[in-house]
């Protein structure tokens, strides 16, 4: 039998399902990670095309079917998060303006200043308009330069966002003509919350909804709880199978206010931080205390300070120490903390700060420790503001295998890992002192122990400036090319 060349086969292969070539030689490669319900290839050349790096910086615009986004909540501390995708929409339209794409940010009036600081520094370029602009901009055909209408809303945070969008957003869509329909998105931080679901139905049956979560195990929590609501009788008719997820890092780049640790005078490991709402169930800030106390009492030294005098209630930093005192700074906008009269002079309380003040502290740290409390969840289903926020001010983060398997996108040239068996307040005092009797007693029994606390040590704590920008920017490669699928409508 007579064969047929693959370029002739591929041509006739096309009439006979009825779509001209020009069709398919138009559209993108797509994303390996792109659904599999919807495969796109171009065989136009008789060939699968692989573009490298360079090539795709190269190639021309994609074909955008998401021109313009909204962005809208009423939750007033996520703003790193979904500034974080606005800002990534922005590299987008910069690298081809010929697009005109646009992203729009809708707050609540009580919202916090995160926002209006990132238009300062020139990374959210448009006005901040509220929540009620939005819904008379929902429909308008000439909200744009261009003559489009809004393409894509995301409620910002879906645990409090969805459900006060999704219902109105839906009466929008039915009033808007059949070439004109827009999608719904939004972004999840903790994987167990299905609170909003009940409100996800109308828009996953027809395959307009899809989320982004800030962390993997949020998101192998969520599937894992979509593929379950998929099979429940009273749910199966809602498509949750269909769903389309993705995982979004928001890191922001902070380098304009970013003092690099090199040009630091080189000093011992003094300024550490526990960045979070003053709240025992979401960081255990009393377990630190304990740790602090403890460990002040059996050798002061250590740490920078005097023993205590008997008319001391606060330990006192010793002019005589060749390491600067520790301190401890806690930074958040919630709560109340009760903080030993021991630890008076050693902990400084940073509370209810703007933006500006906020980022440019925690920048100035040494190392950053998570503190988790709410047992399993922060390995499990909720994603810790702190992991990202100490990448972005390029602050090492203290953590264990545990942790670096939870939050995959980190790796050993951010972060500091110490073995469970060992503290963060022990480990933070090994790192300052290099020696630890502590420890050796610790590991007197088990020599792999003993080889991690060695390694721990030998890596110490500063981590260059170099590592924290290639980490930056292996995370915002792949955030850029989420978005631009995003906006192609993949």
């Amino acid at each position: 039998m007579a064969t047929i060349p693959f370029i002739q086969f591929s041509s006739l292969l096309l009439q006979y399902v009825g779509i001209p070539k020009t069709q398919l030689t138009s559209r993108p490669i797509p994303n390996r990670k792109a659904p599999i319900h919807d495969p796109v290839v171009d065989v136009s050349a008789g060939v699968i095309i692989t573009l490298n790096a360079k090539e795709k910086e190269t190639q021309r615009a994609p074909p955008i079917r998401c021109r313009h986004i909204a962005i809208s909540t009423k939750e007033p501390f996520h703003g790193e998060v979904y500034d974080a995708f606005a800002w990534h929409i922005q590299r987008i339209s910069r690298k081809h303006p010929e697009l005109n794409i646009t992203v729009d940010i809708y707050e609540q009036k009580q919202v916090g200043d995160f926002t209006a600081w990132m238009r300062d520094l020139g990374m959210i370029t448009r006005p901040v308009k509220t929540a009620i602009d939005l819904r008379s901009d929902i429909n308008r055909a000439d909200l744009f330069n261009d003559g489009g209408m809004i393409d894509l809303v995301i409620p910002a945070s879906a645990e409090t966002d969805v459900e006060e969008h999704s219902d109105w957003l839906w009466d929008a869509y039915g009033q808007r003509p059949a070439d004109k329909k827009f999608e719904l998105a939004s972004i999840m931080h903790h994987g167990h919350n299905t609170e909003h679901w009940t409100h996800l139905s109308k828009w996953s049956r027809l395959r307009l909804f899809r989320y982004f979560f800030i962390s993997e195990h949020v998101a192998k929590k969520a599937r894992s709880l979509l593929q379950s609501w998929g099979d429940k009788r009273d749910t199966r008719d809602a498509s949750f199978e269909y769903i389309r997820t993705d995982v979004f890092i928001p890191i922001l780049d902070f380098s304009s206010i970013i003092v690099p640790k090199e040009l630091i005078p080189p000093r011992g490991l003094s300024r550490v931080a526990i960045q979070g709402n003053f709240d025992q169930y979401m960081r255990d800030y009393e377990g630190t205390f304990r740790d602090l106390v403890q460990s002040f009492e059996a050798d002061p030294s250590a740490w920078g300070y005097l023993p205590l005098r008997s008319d001391d209630t606060s330990y006192k930093p010793d002019p005589r120490s060749t390491i600067p005192p520790f301190e401890l700074h806690l930074l958040g906008g919630r709560g109340k903390l009760d903080i030993p009269k021991e630890l008076q002079e050693v902990v400084k309380i940073h509370f209810n700060l703007e933006a500006r003040k906020y980022w440019t502290i925690l920048q100035t740290m040494h190392v950053i420790l998570p503190a988790f409390s709410r047992g399993d969840e922060y390995y499990t289903s909720i994603a810790s503001s702190t992991c990202h926020s100490a990448m972005q001010c390029n602050v090492p983060l203290l953590v264990t295998r545990r942790h670096r398997q939870a939050y995959t996108y980190l790796d050993d040239s951010v972060t500091i890992v110490r073995p469970q068996a060992i503290s963060e307040v022990l480990a933070i005092k090994a790192l300052r002192t290099d020696v630890m009797p502590e420890l050796e007693r610790a590991y007197a029994h088990n020599p792999i122990l003993e080889n991690d606390v060695k390694r721990m040590l030998a890596e110490g704590w500063r981590r260059p400036t170099s590592s924290f920008e290639a980490f930056k920017q292996r995370i915002w490669t792949k955030n850029d090319e989420l978005v631009t699928r995003v906006l192609c409508g993949e």
